[in-house]
């Protein structure tokens, strides 16, 4: 079953046909075959391309880091008309680690001159060498023979990167599946566009019973010694960025690039409550990332 999300790091996640591109009929049209290629430290660029590849879902999107599609081969195998590349910086400049082998891999030439691109770079104007990688990338592309849909656009996680990369996937849908052909492609495909309403009644029993709030065990918790915001006069109603240190527990390291978690302090009771109303949505969510028994309590 295709899916249109990472399955893991760097997984290639989903498999478009070669075959049923160009669809016959009254009017005739053809699937854009469309690639996500993204390259991520922290999560943020592989978030905005899952994103891209579900609001692409109609064209069966590939969604891939960068080093899995490194030289470009899958866009001959998979006659891609459009390569989407979504890339921040770490480090002084660099690429993140699951981005280096695209670097280090030679682009042949003009393997790109029948594709159309566009790279979304994103890094911190507070670091000297901003969105370096996400540039690096797009000249690399641009020799390649590449069709810029638009600009190379950076986004700054100092200013705003999220209203950015939200402007930014906006445009990269109307570029690739506007309105219209997603229209014939949906009327043919029978897809209902109708969008799903939902009412929630809660009910409820004892008022006298007060849910206890869920506590995490030690060994999985870490104590917070600093919170302290680094946009000095700016509008941190609107952005913020903060450096947060924490106690690393014993036996453990922590670089930067690892991943952390924020547990919920809601009462579990509660979020199994909510989470009953969306069971079928949770579950379908939960197959499309490739899980083939998804359970709701």
């Amino acid at each position: 079953e295709d899916e249109d999300f990472p399955d893991g790091e760097g997984d290639i996640a989903a498999v478009s046909s070669d075959t049923d591109s160009t669809m016959s009929g009254e009017e005739e049209f053809t699937i854009p075959r469309v690639v996500i290629a993204f390259g991520s430290e922290t999560g943020t660029a592989e978030a905005a391309a899952g994103r891209l590849a579900r609001a692409l879902r109609l064209c069966k999107p590939i969604v891939s880091s960068l080093n899995k599609v490194a030289g470009l081969d899958i866009i001959k195998q998979r006659k891609a008309t459009h390569l989407i590349v979504l890339c921040s910086t770490f480090g002084k400049g660099q690429p993140p680690s699951n981005a280096t082998t695209f670097f280090q891999t030679k682009i042949p030439d003009g393997i790109l001159n029948n594709t159309k691109v566009a790279v979304l770079c994103l890094g911190s104007s507070m670091y000297p060498d901003f969105c370096q990688a996400g540039k690096t990338v797009n000249k690399l592309l641009a020799s390649a023979g590449a069709q810029m849909m638009a600009p190379a656009t950076t986004a700054d996680e100092a200013v705003d990167s999220a209203g950015t990369i939200v402007q930014w996937l906006k445009l990269m849908k109307t570029l690739v599946l506007p309105d219209s052909l997603e229209a014939a492609i949906e009327a043919r495909m029978g897809v209902a566009n109708e969008p799903l309403k939902y009412k929630v009644k809660w009910q409820f029993g004892n008022t006298k019973t007060k849910s206890e709030r869920y506590v995490w065990p030690v060994d999985k918790s870490s104590l917070c010694l600093m919170n302290e915001e680094l946009l000095v006069g700016g509008d941190i109603t609107k952005r913020s960025t903060r450096r947060i240190g924490f106690e690393v527990p014993h036996g453990t390291s922590y670089i930067t690039g690892d991943h952390l978690a924020v547990n919920p302090l809601n009462s579990m009771e509660l979020v199994y409550r909510f989470a009953a109303c969306f069971a079928s949505e949770f579950r379908a969510a939960a197959a499309s990332q490739g899980v083939e028994k998804a359970k709701t309590k």
